[in-house]
């Protein structure tokens, strides 16, 4: 059954969210506008339904890759690194959709008496948290690197933002980044496990092991499945390949890549292939 606990942490919820998502567009967090606020709360509530260890990894995440986006920003602008300037509700949407849903599915499952699923499936929005931090450190950090990245597939030097590029700079901030993220996942779940969605952990490092090392997995899918799906542009005008329709004021031209598969649609489908992955991969200790 629900505690009262866990209904006054809901409604504590529905009140903090929204300022929390106000806060972030002040700071730049996110873009200052309707569909991108709205895309905030709706991904945070879902993303705090299980219980407030959810909440807490994903605010985690969330605040962790904001700190990440905001280093280096003198070159990253120089770059034309958007996320400088807030993330907007396609980015939003991108890595808090796929984990939200496994939220309120795990939910479901646990109101409708199937304790031991939604507890596994409780573990796996932990799993997806890893994989979003791993992804957007990677990026992040990788692109303060002072040699140009190499493709994850056939190690071609490319420029510095390209999807499926890697650093060694980059993949050392992605294990850190899932090592983290795990490590908090884990603990708030031995501190609280007991409120919302039940998860009581018996061998939280094992645990931890798991969820970091398949968050970096997740980041590795994430760069090749980038490197081999994902739309790539070039600007007509200064030769760049990008992932923008536009690049200095005029269209851009589809060069390789499926068209439409933006670098978001990269991240939900990596997140969905880790859910099966993973749900297999939990069966191991949990």
């Amino acid at each position: 059954m629900i505690s009262r606990y866990y209904v006054l942490y809901l409604i504590l919820i529905f009140f903090l969210v929204p300022a929390l998502a106000a806060t972030s567009t002040r700071k730049k967090l996110i873009e200052n506008n309707k569909k991108t606020l709205i895309a905030s709360i709706a991904t945070s509530i879902l993303n705090s339904l299980c219980g407030p260890y959810t909440f807490i990894t994903y605010s985690f995440f969330v605040i962790s890759s904001s700190m990440m986006t905001r280093v280096g920003s003198p070159l990253k602008l120089k770059l034309g690194h958007r996320d400088i300037h807030g993330r907007g509700w396609r980015q939003v949407l991108g890595v808090g959709l796929v984990p939200g849903i496994t939220n309120l599915a795990s939910l479901l499952l646990y109101l409708a008496g199937l304790r031991a699923i939604a507890s596994k499936t409780a573990l796996l929005t932990i799993l997806l948290y890893a994989v979003s931090t791993a992804d957007t450190w990677s990026s992040e950090v990788g692109m303060l690197y002072r040699r140009r990245p190499r493709l994850v597939l056939g190690l071609k030097e490319v420029e510095t933002g390209t999807s499926g590029a890697v650093t060694p700079l980059g993949s050392a901030a992605s294990i850190l980044g899932s090592f983290a993220t795990a490590a908090v996942g884990v603990l708030s779940l031995c501190l609280l496990g007991d409120i919302g969605v039940q998860v009581h952990v018996d061998e939280p490092l094992m645990l931890l092991i798991l969820l970091a090392s398949l968050g970096f997995a997740g980041e590795l899918l994430d760069s090749v499945l980038g490197c081999l799906i994902q739309e790539k542009r070039r600007c007509v005008i200064c030769g760049i390949i990008c992932e923008q329709e536009t690049h200095c004021g005029v269209k851009t031209e589809h060069v390789r890549g499926c068209r439409r598969f933006s670098g978001e649609a990269i991240n939900m489908l990596t997140q969905l292939i880790m859910l099966a992955i993973g749900y297999a991969a939990l069966g191991l200790v949990a």
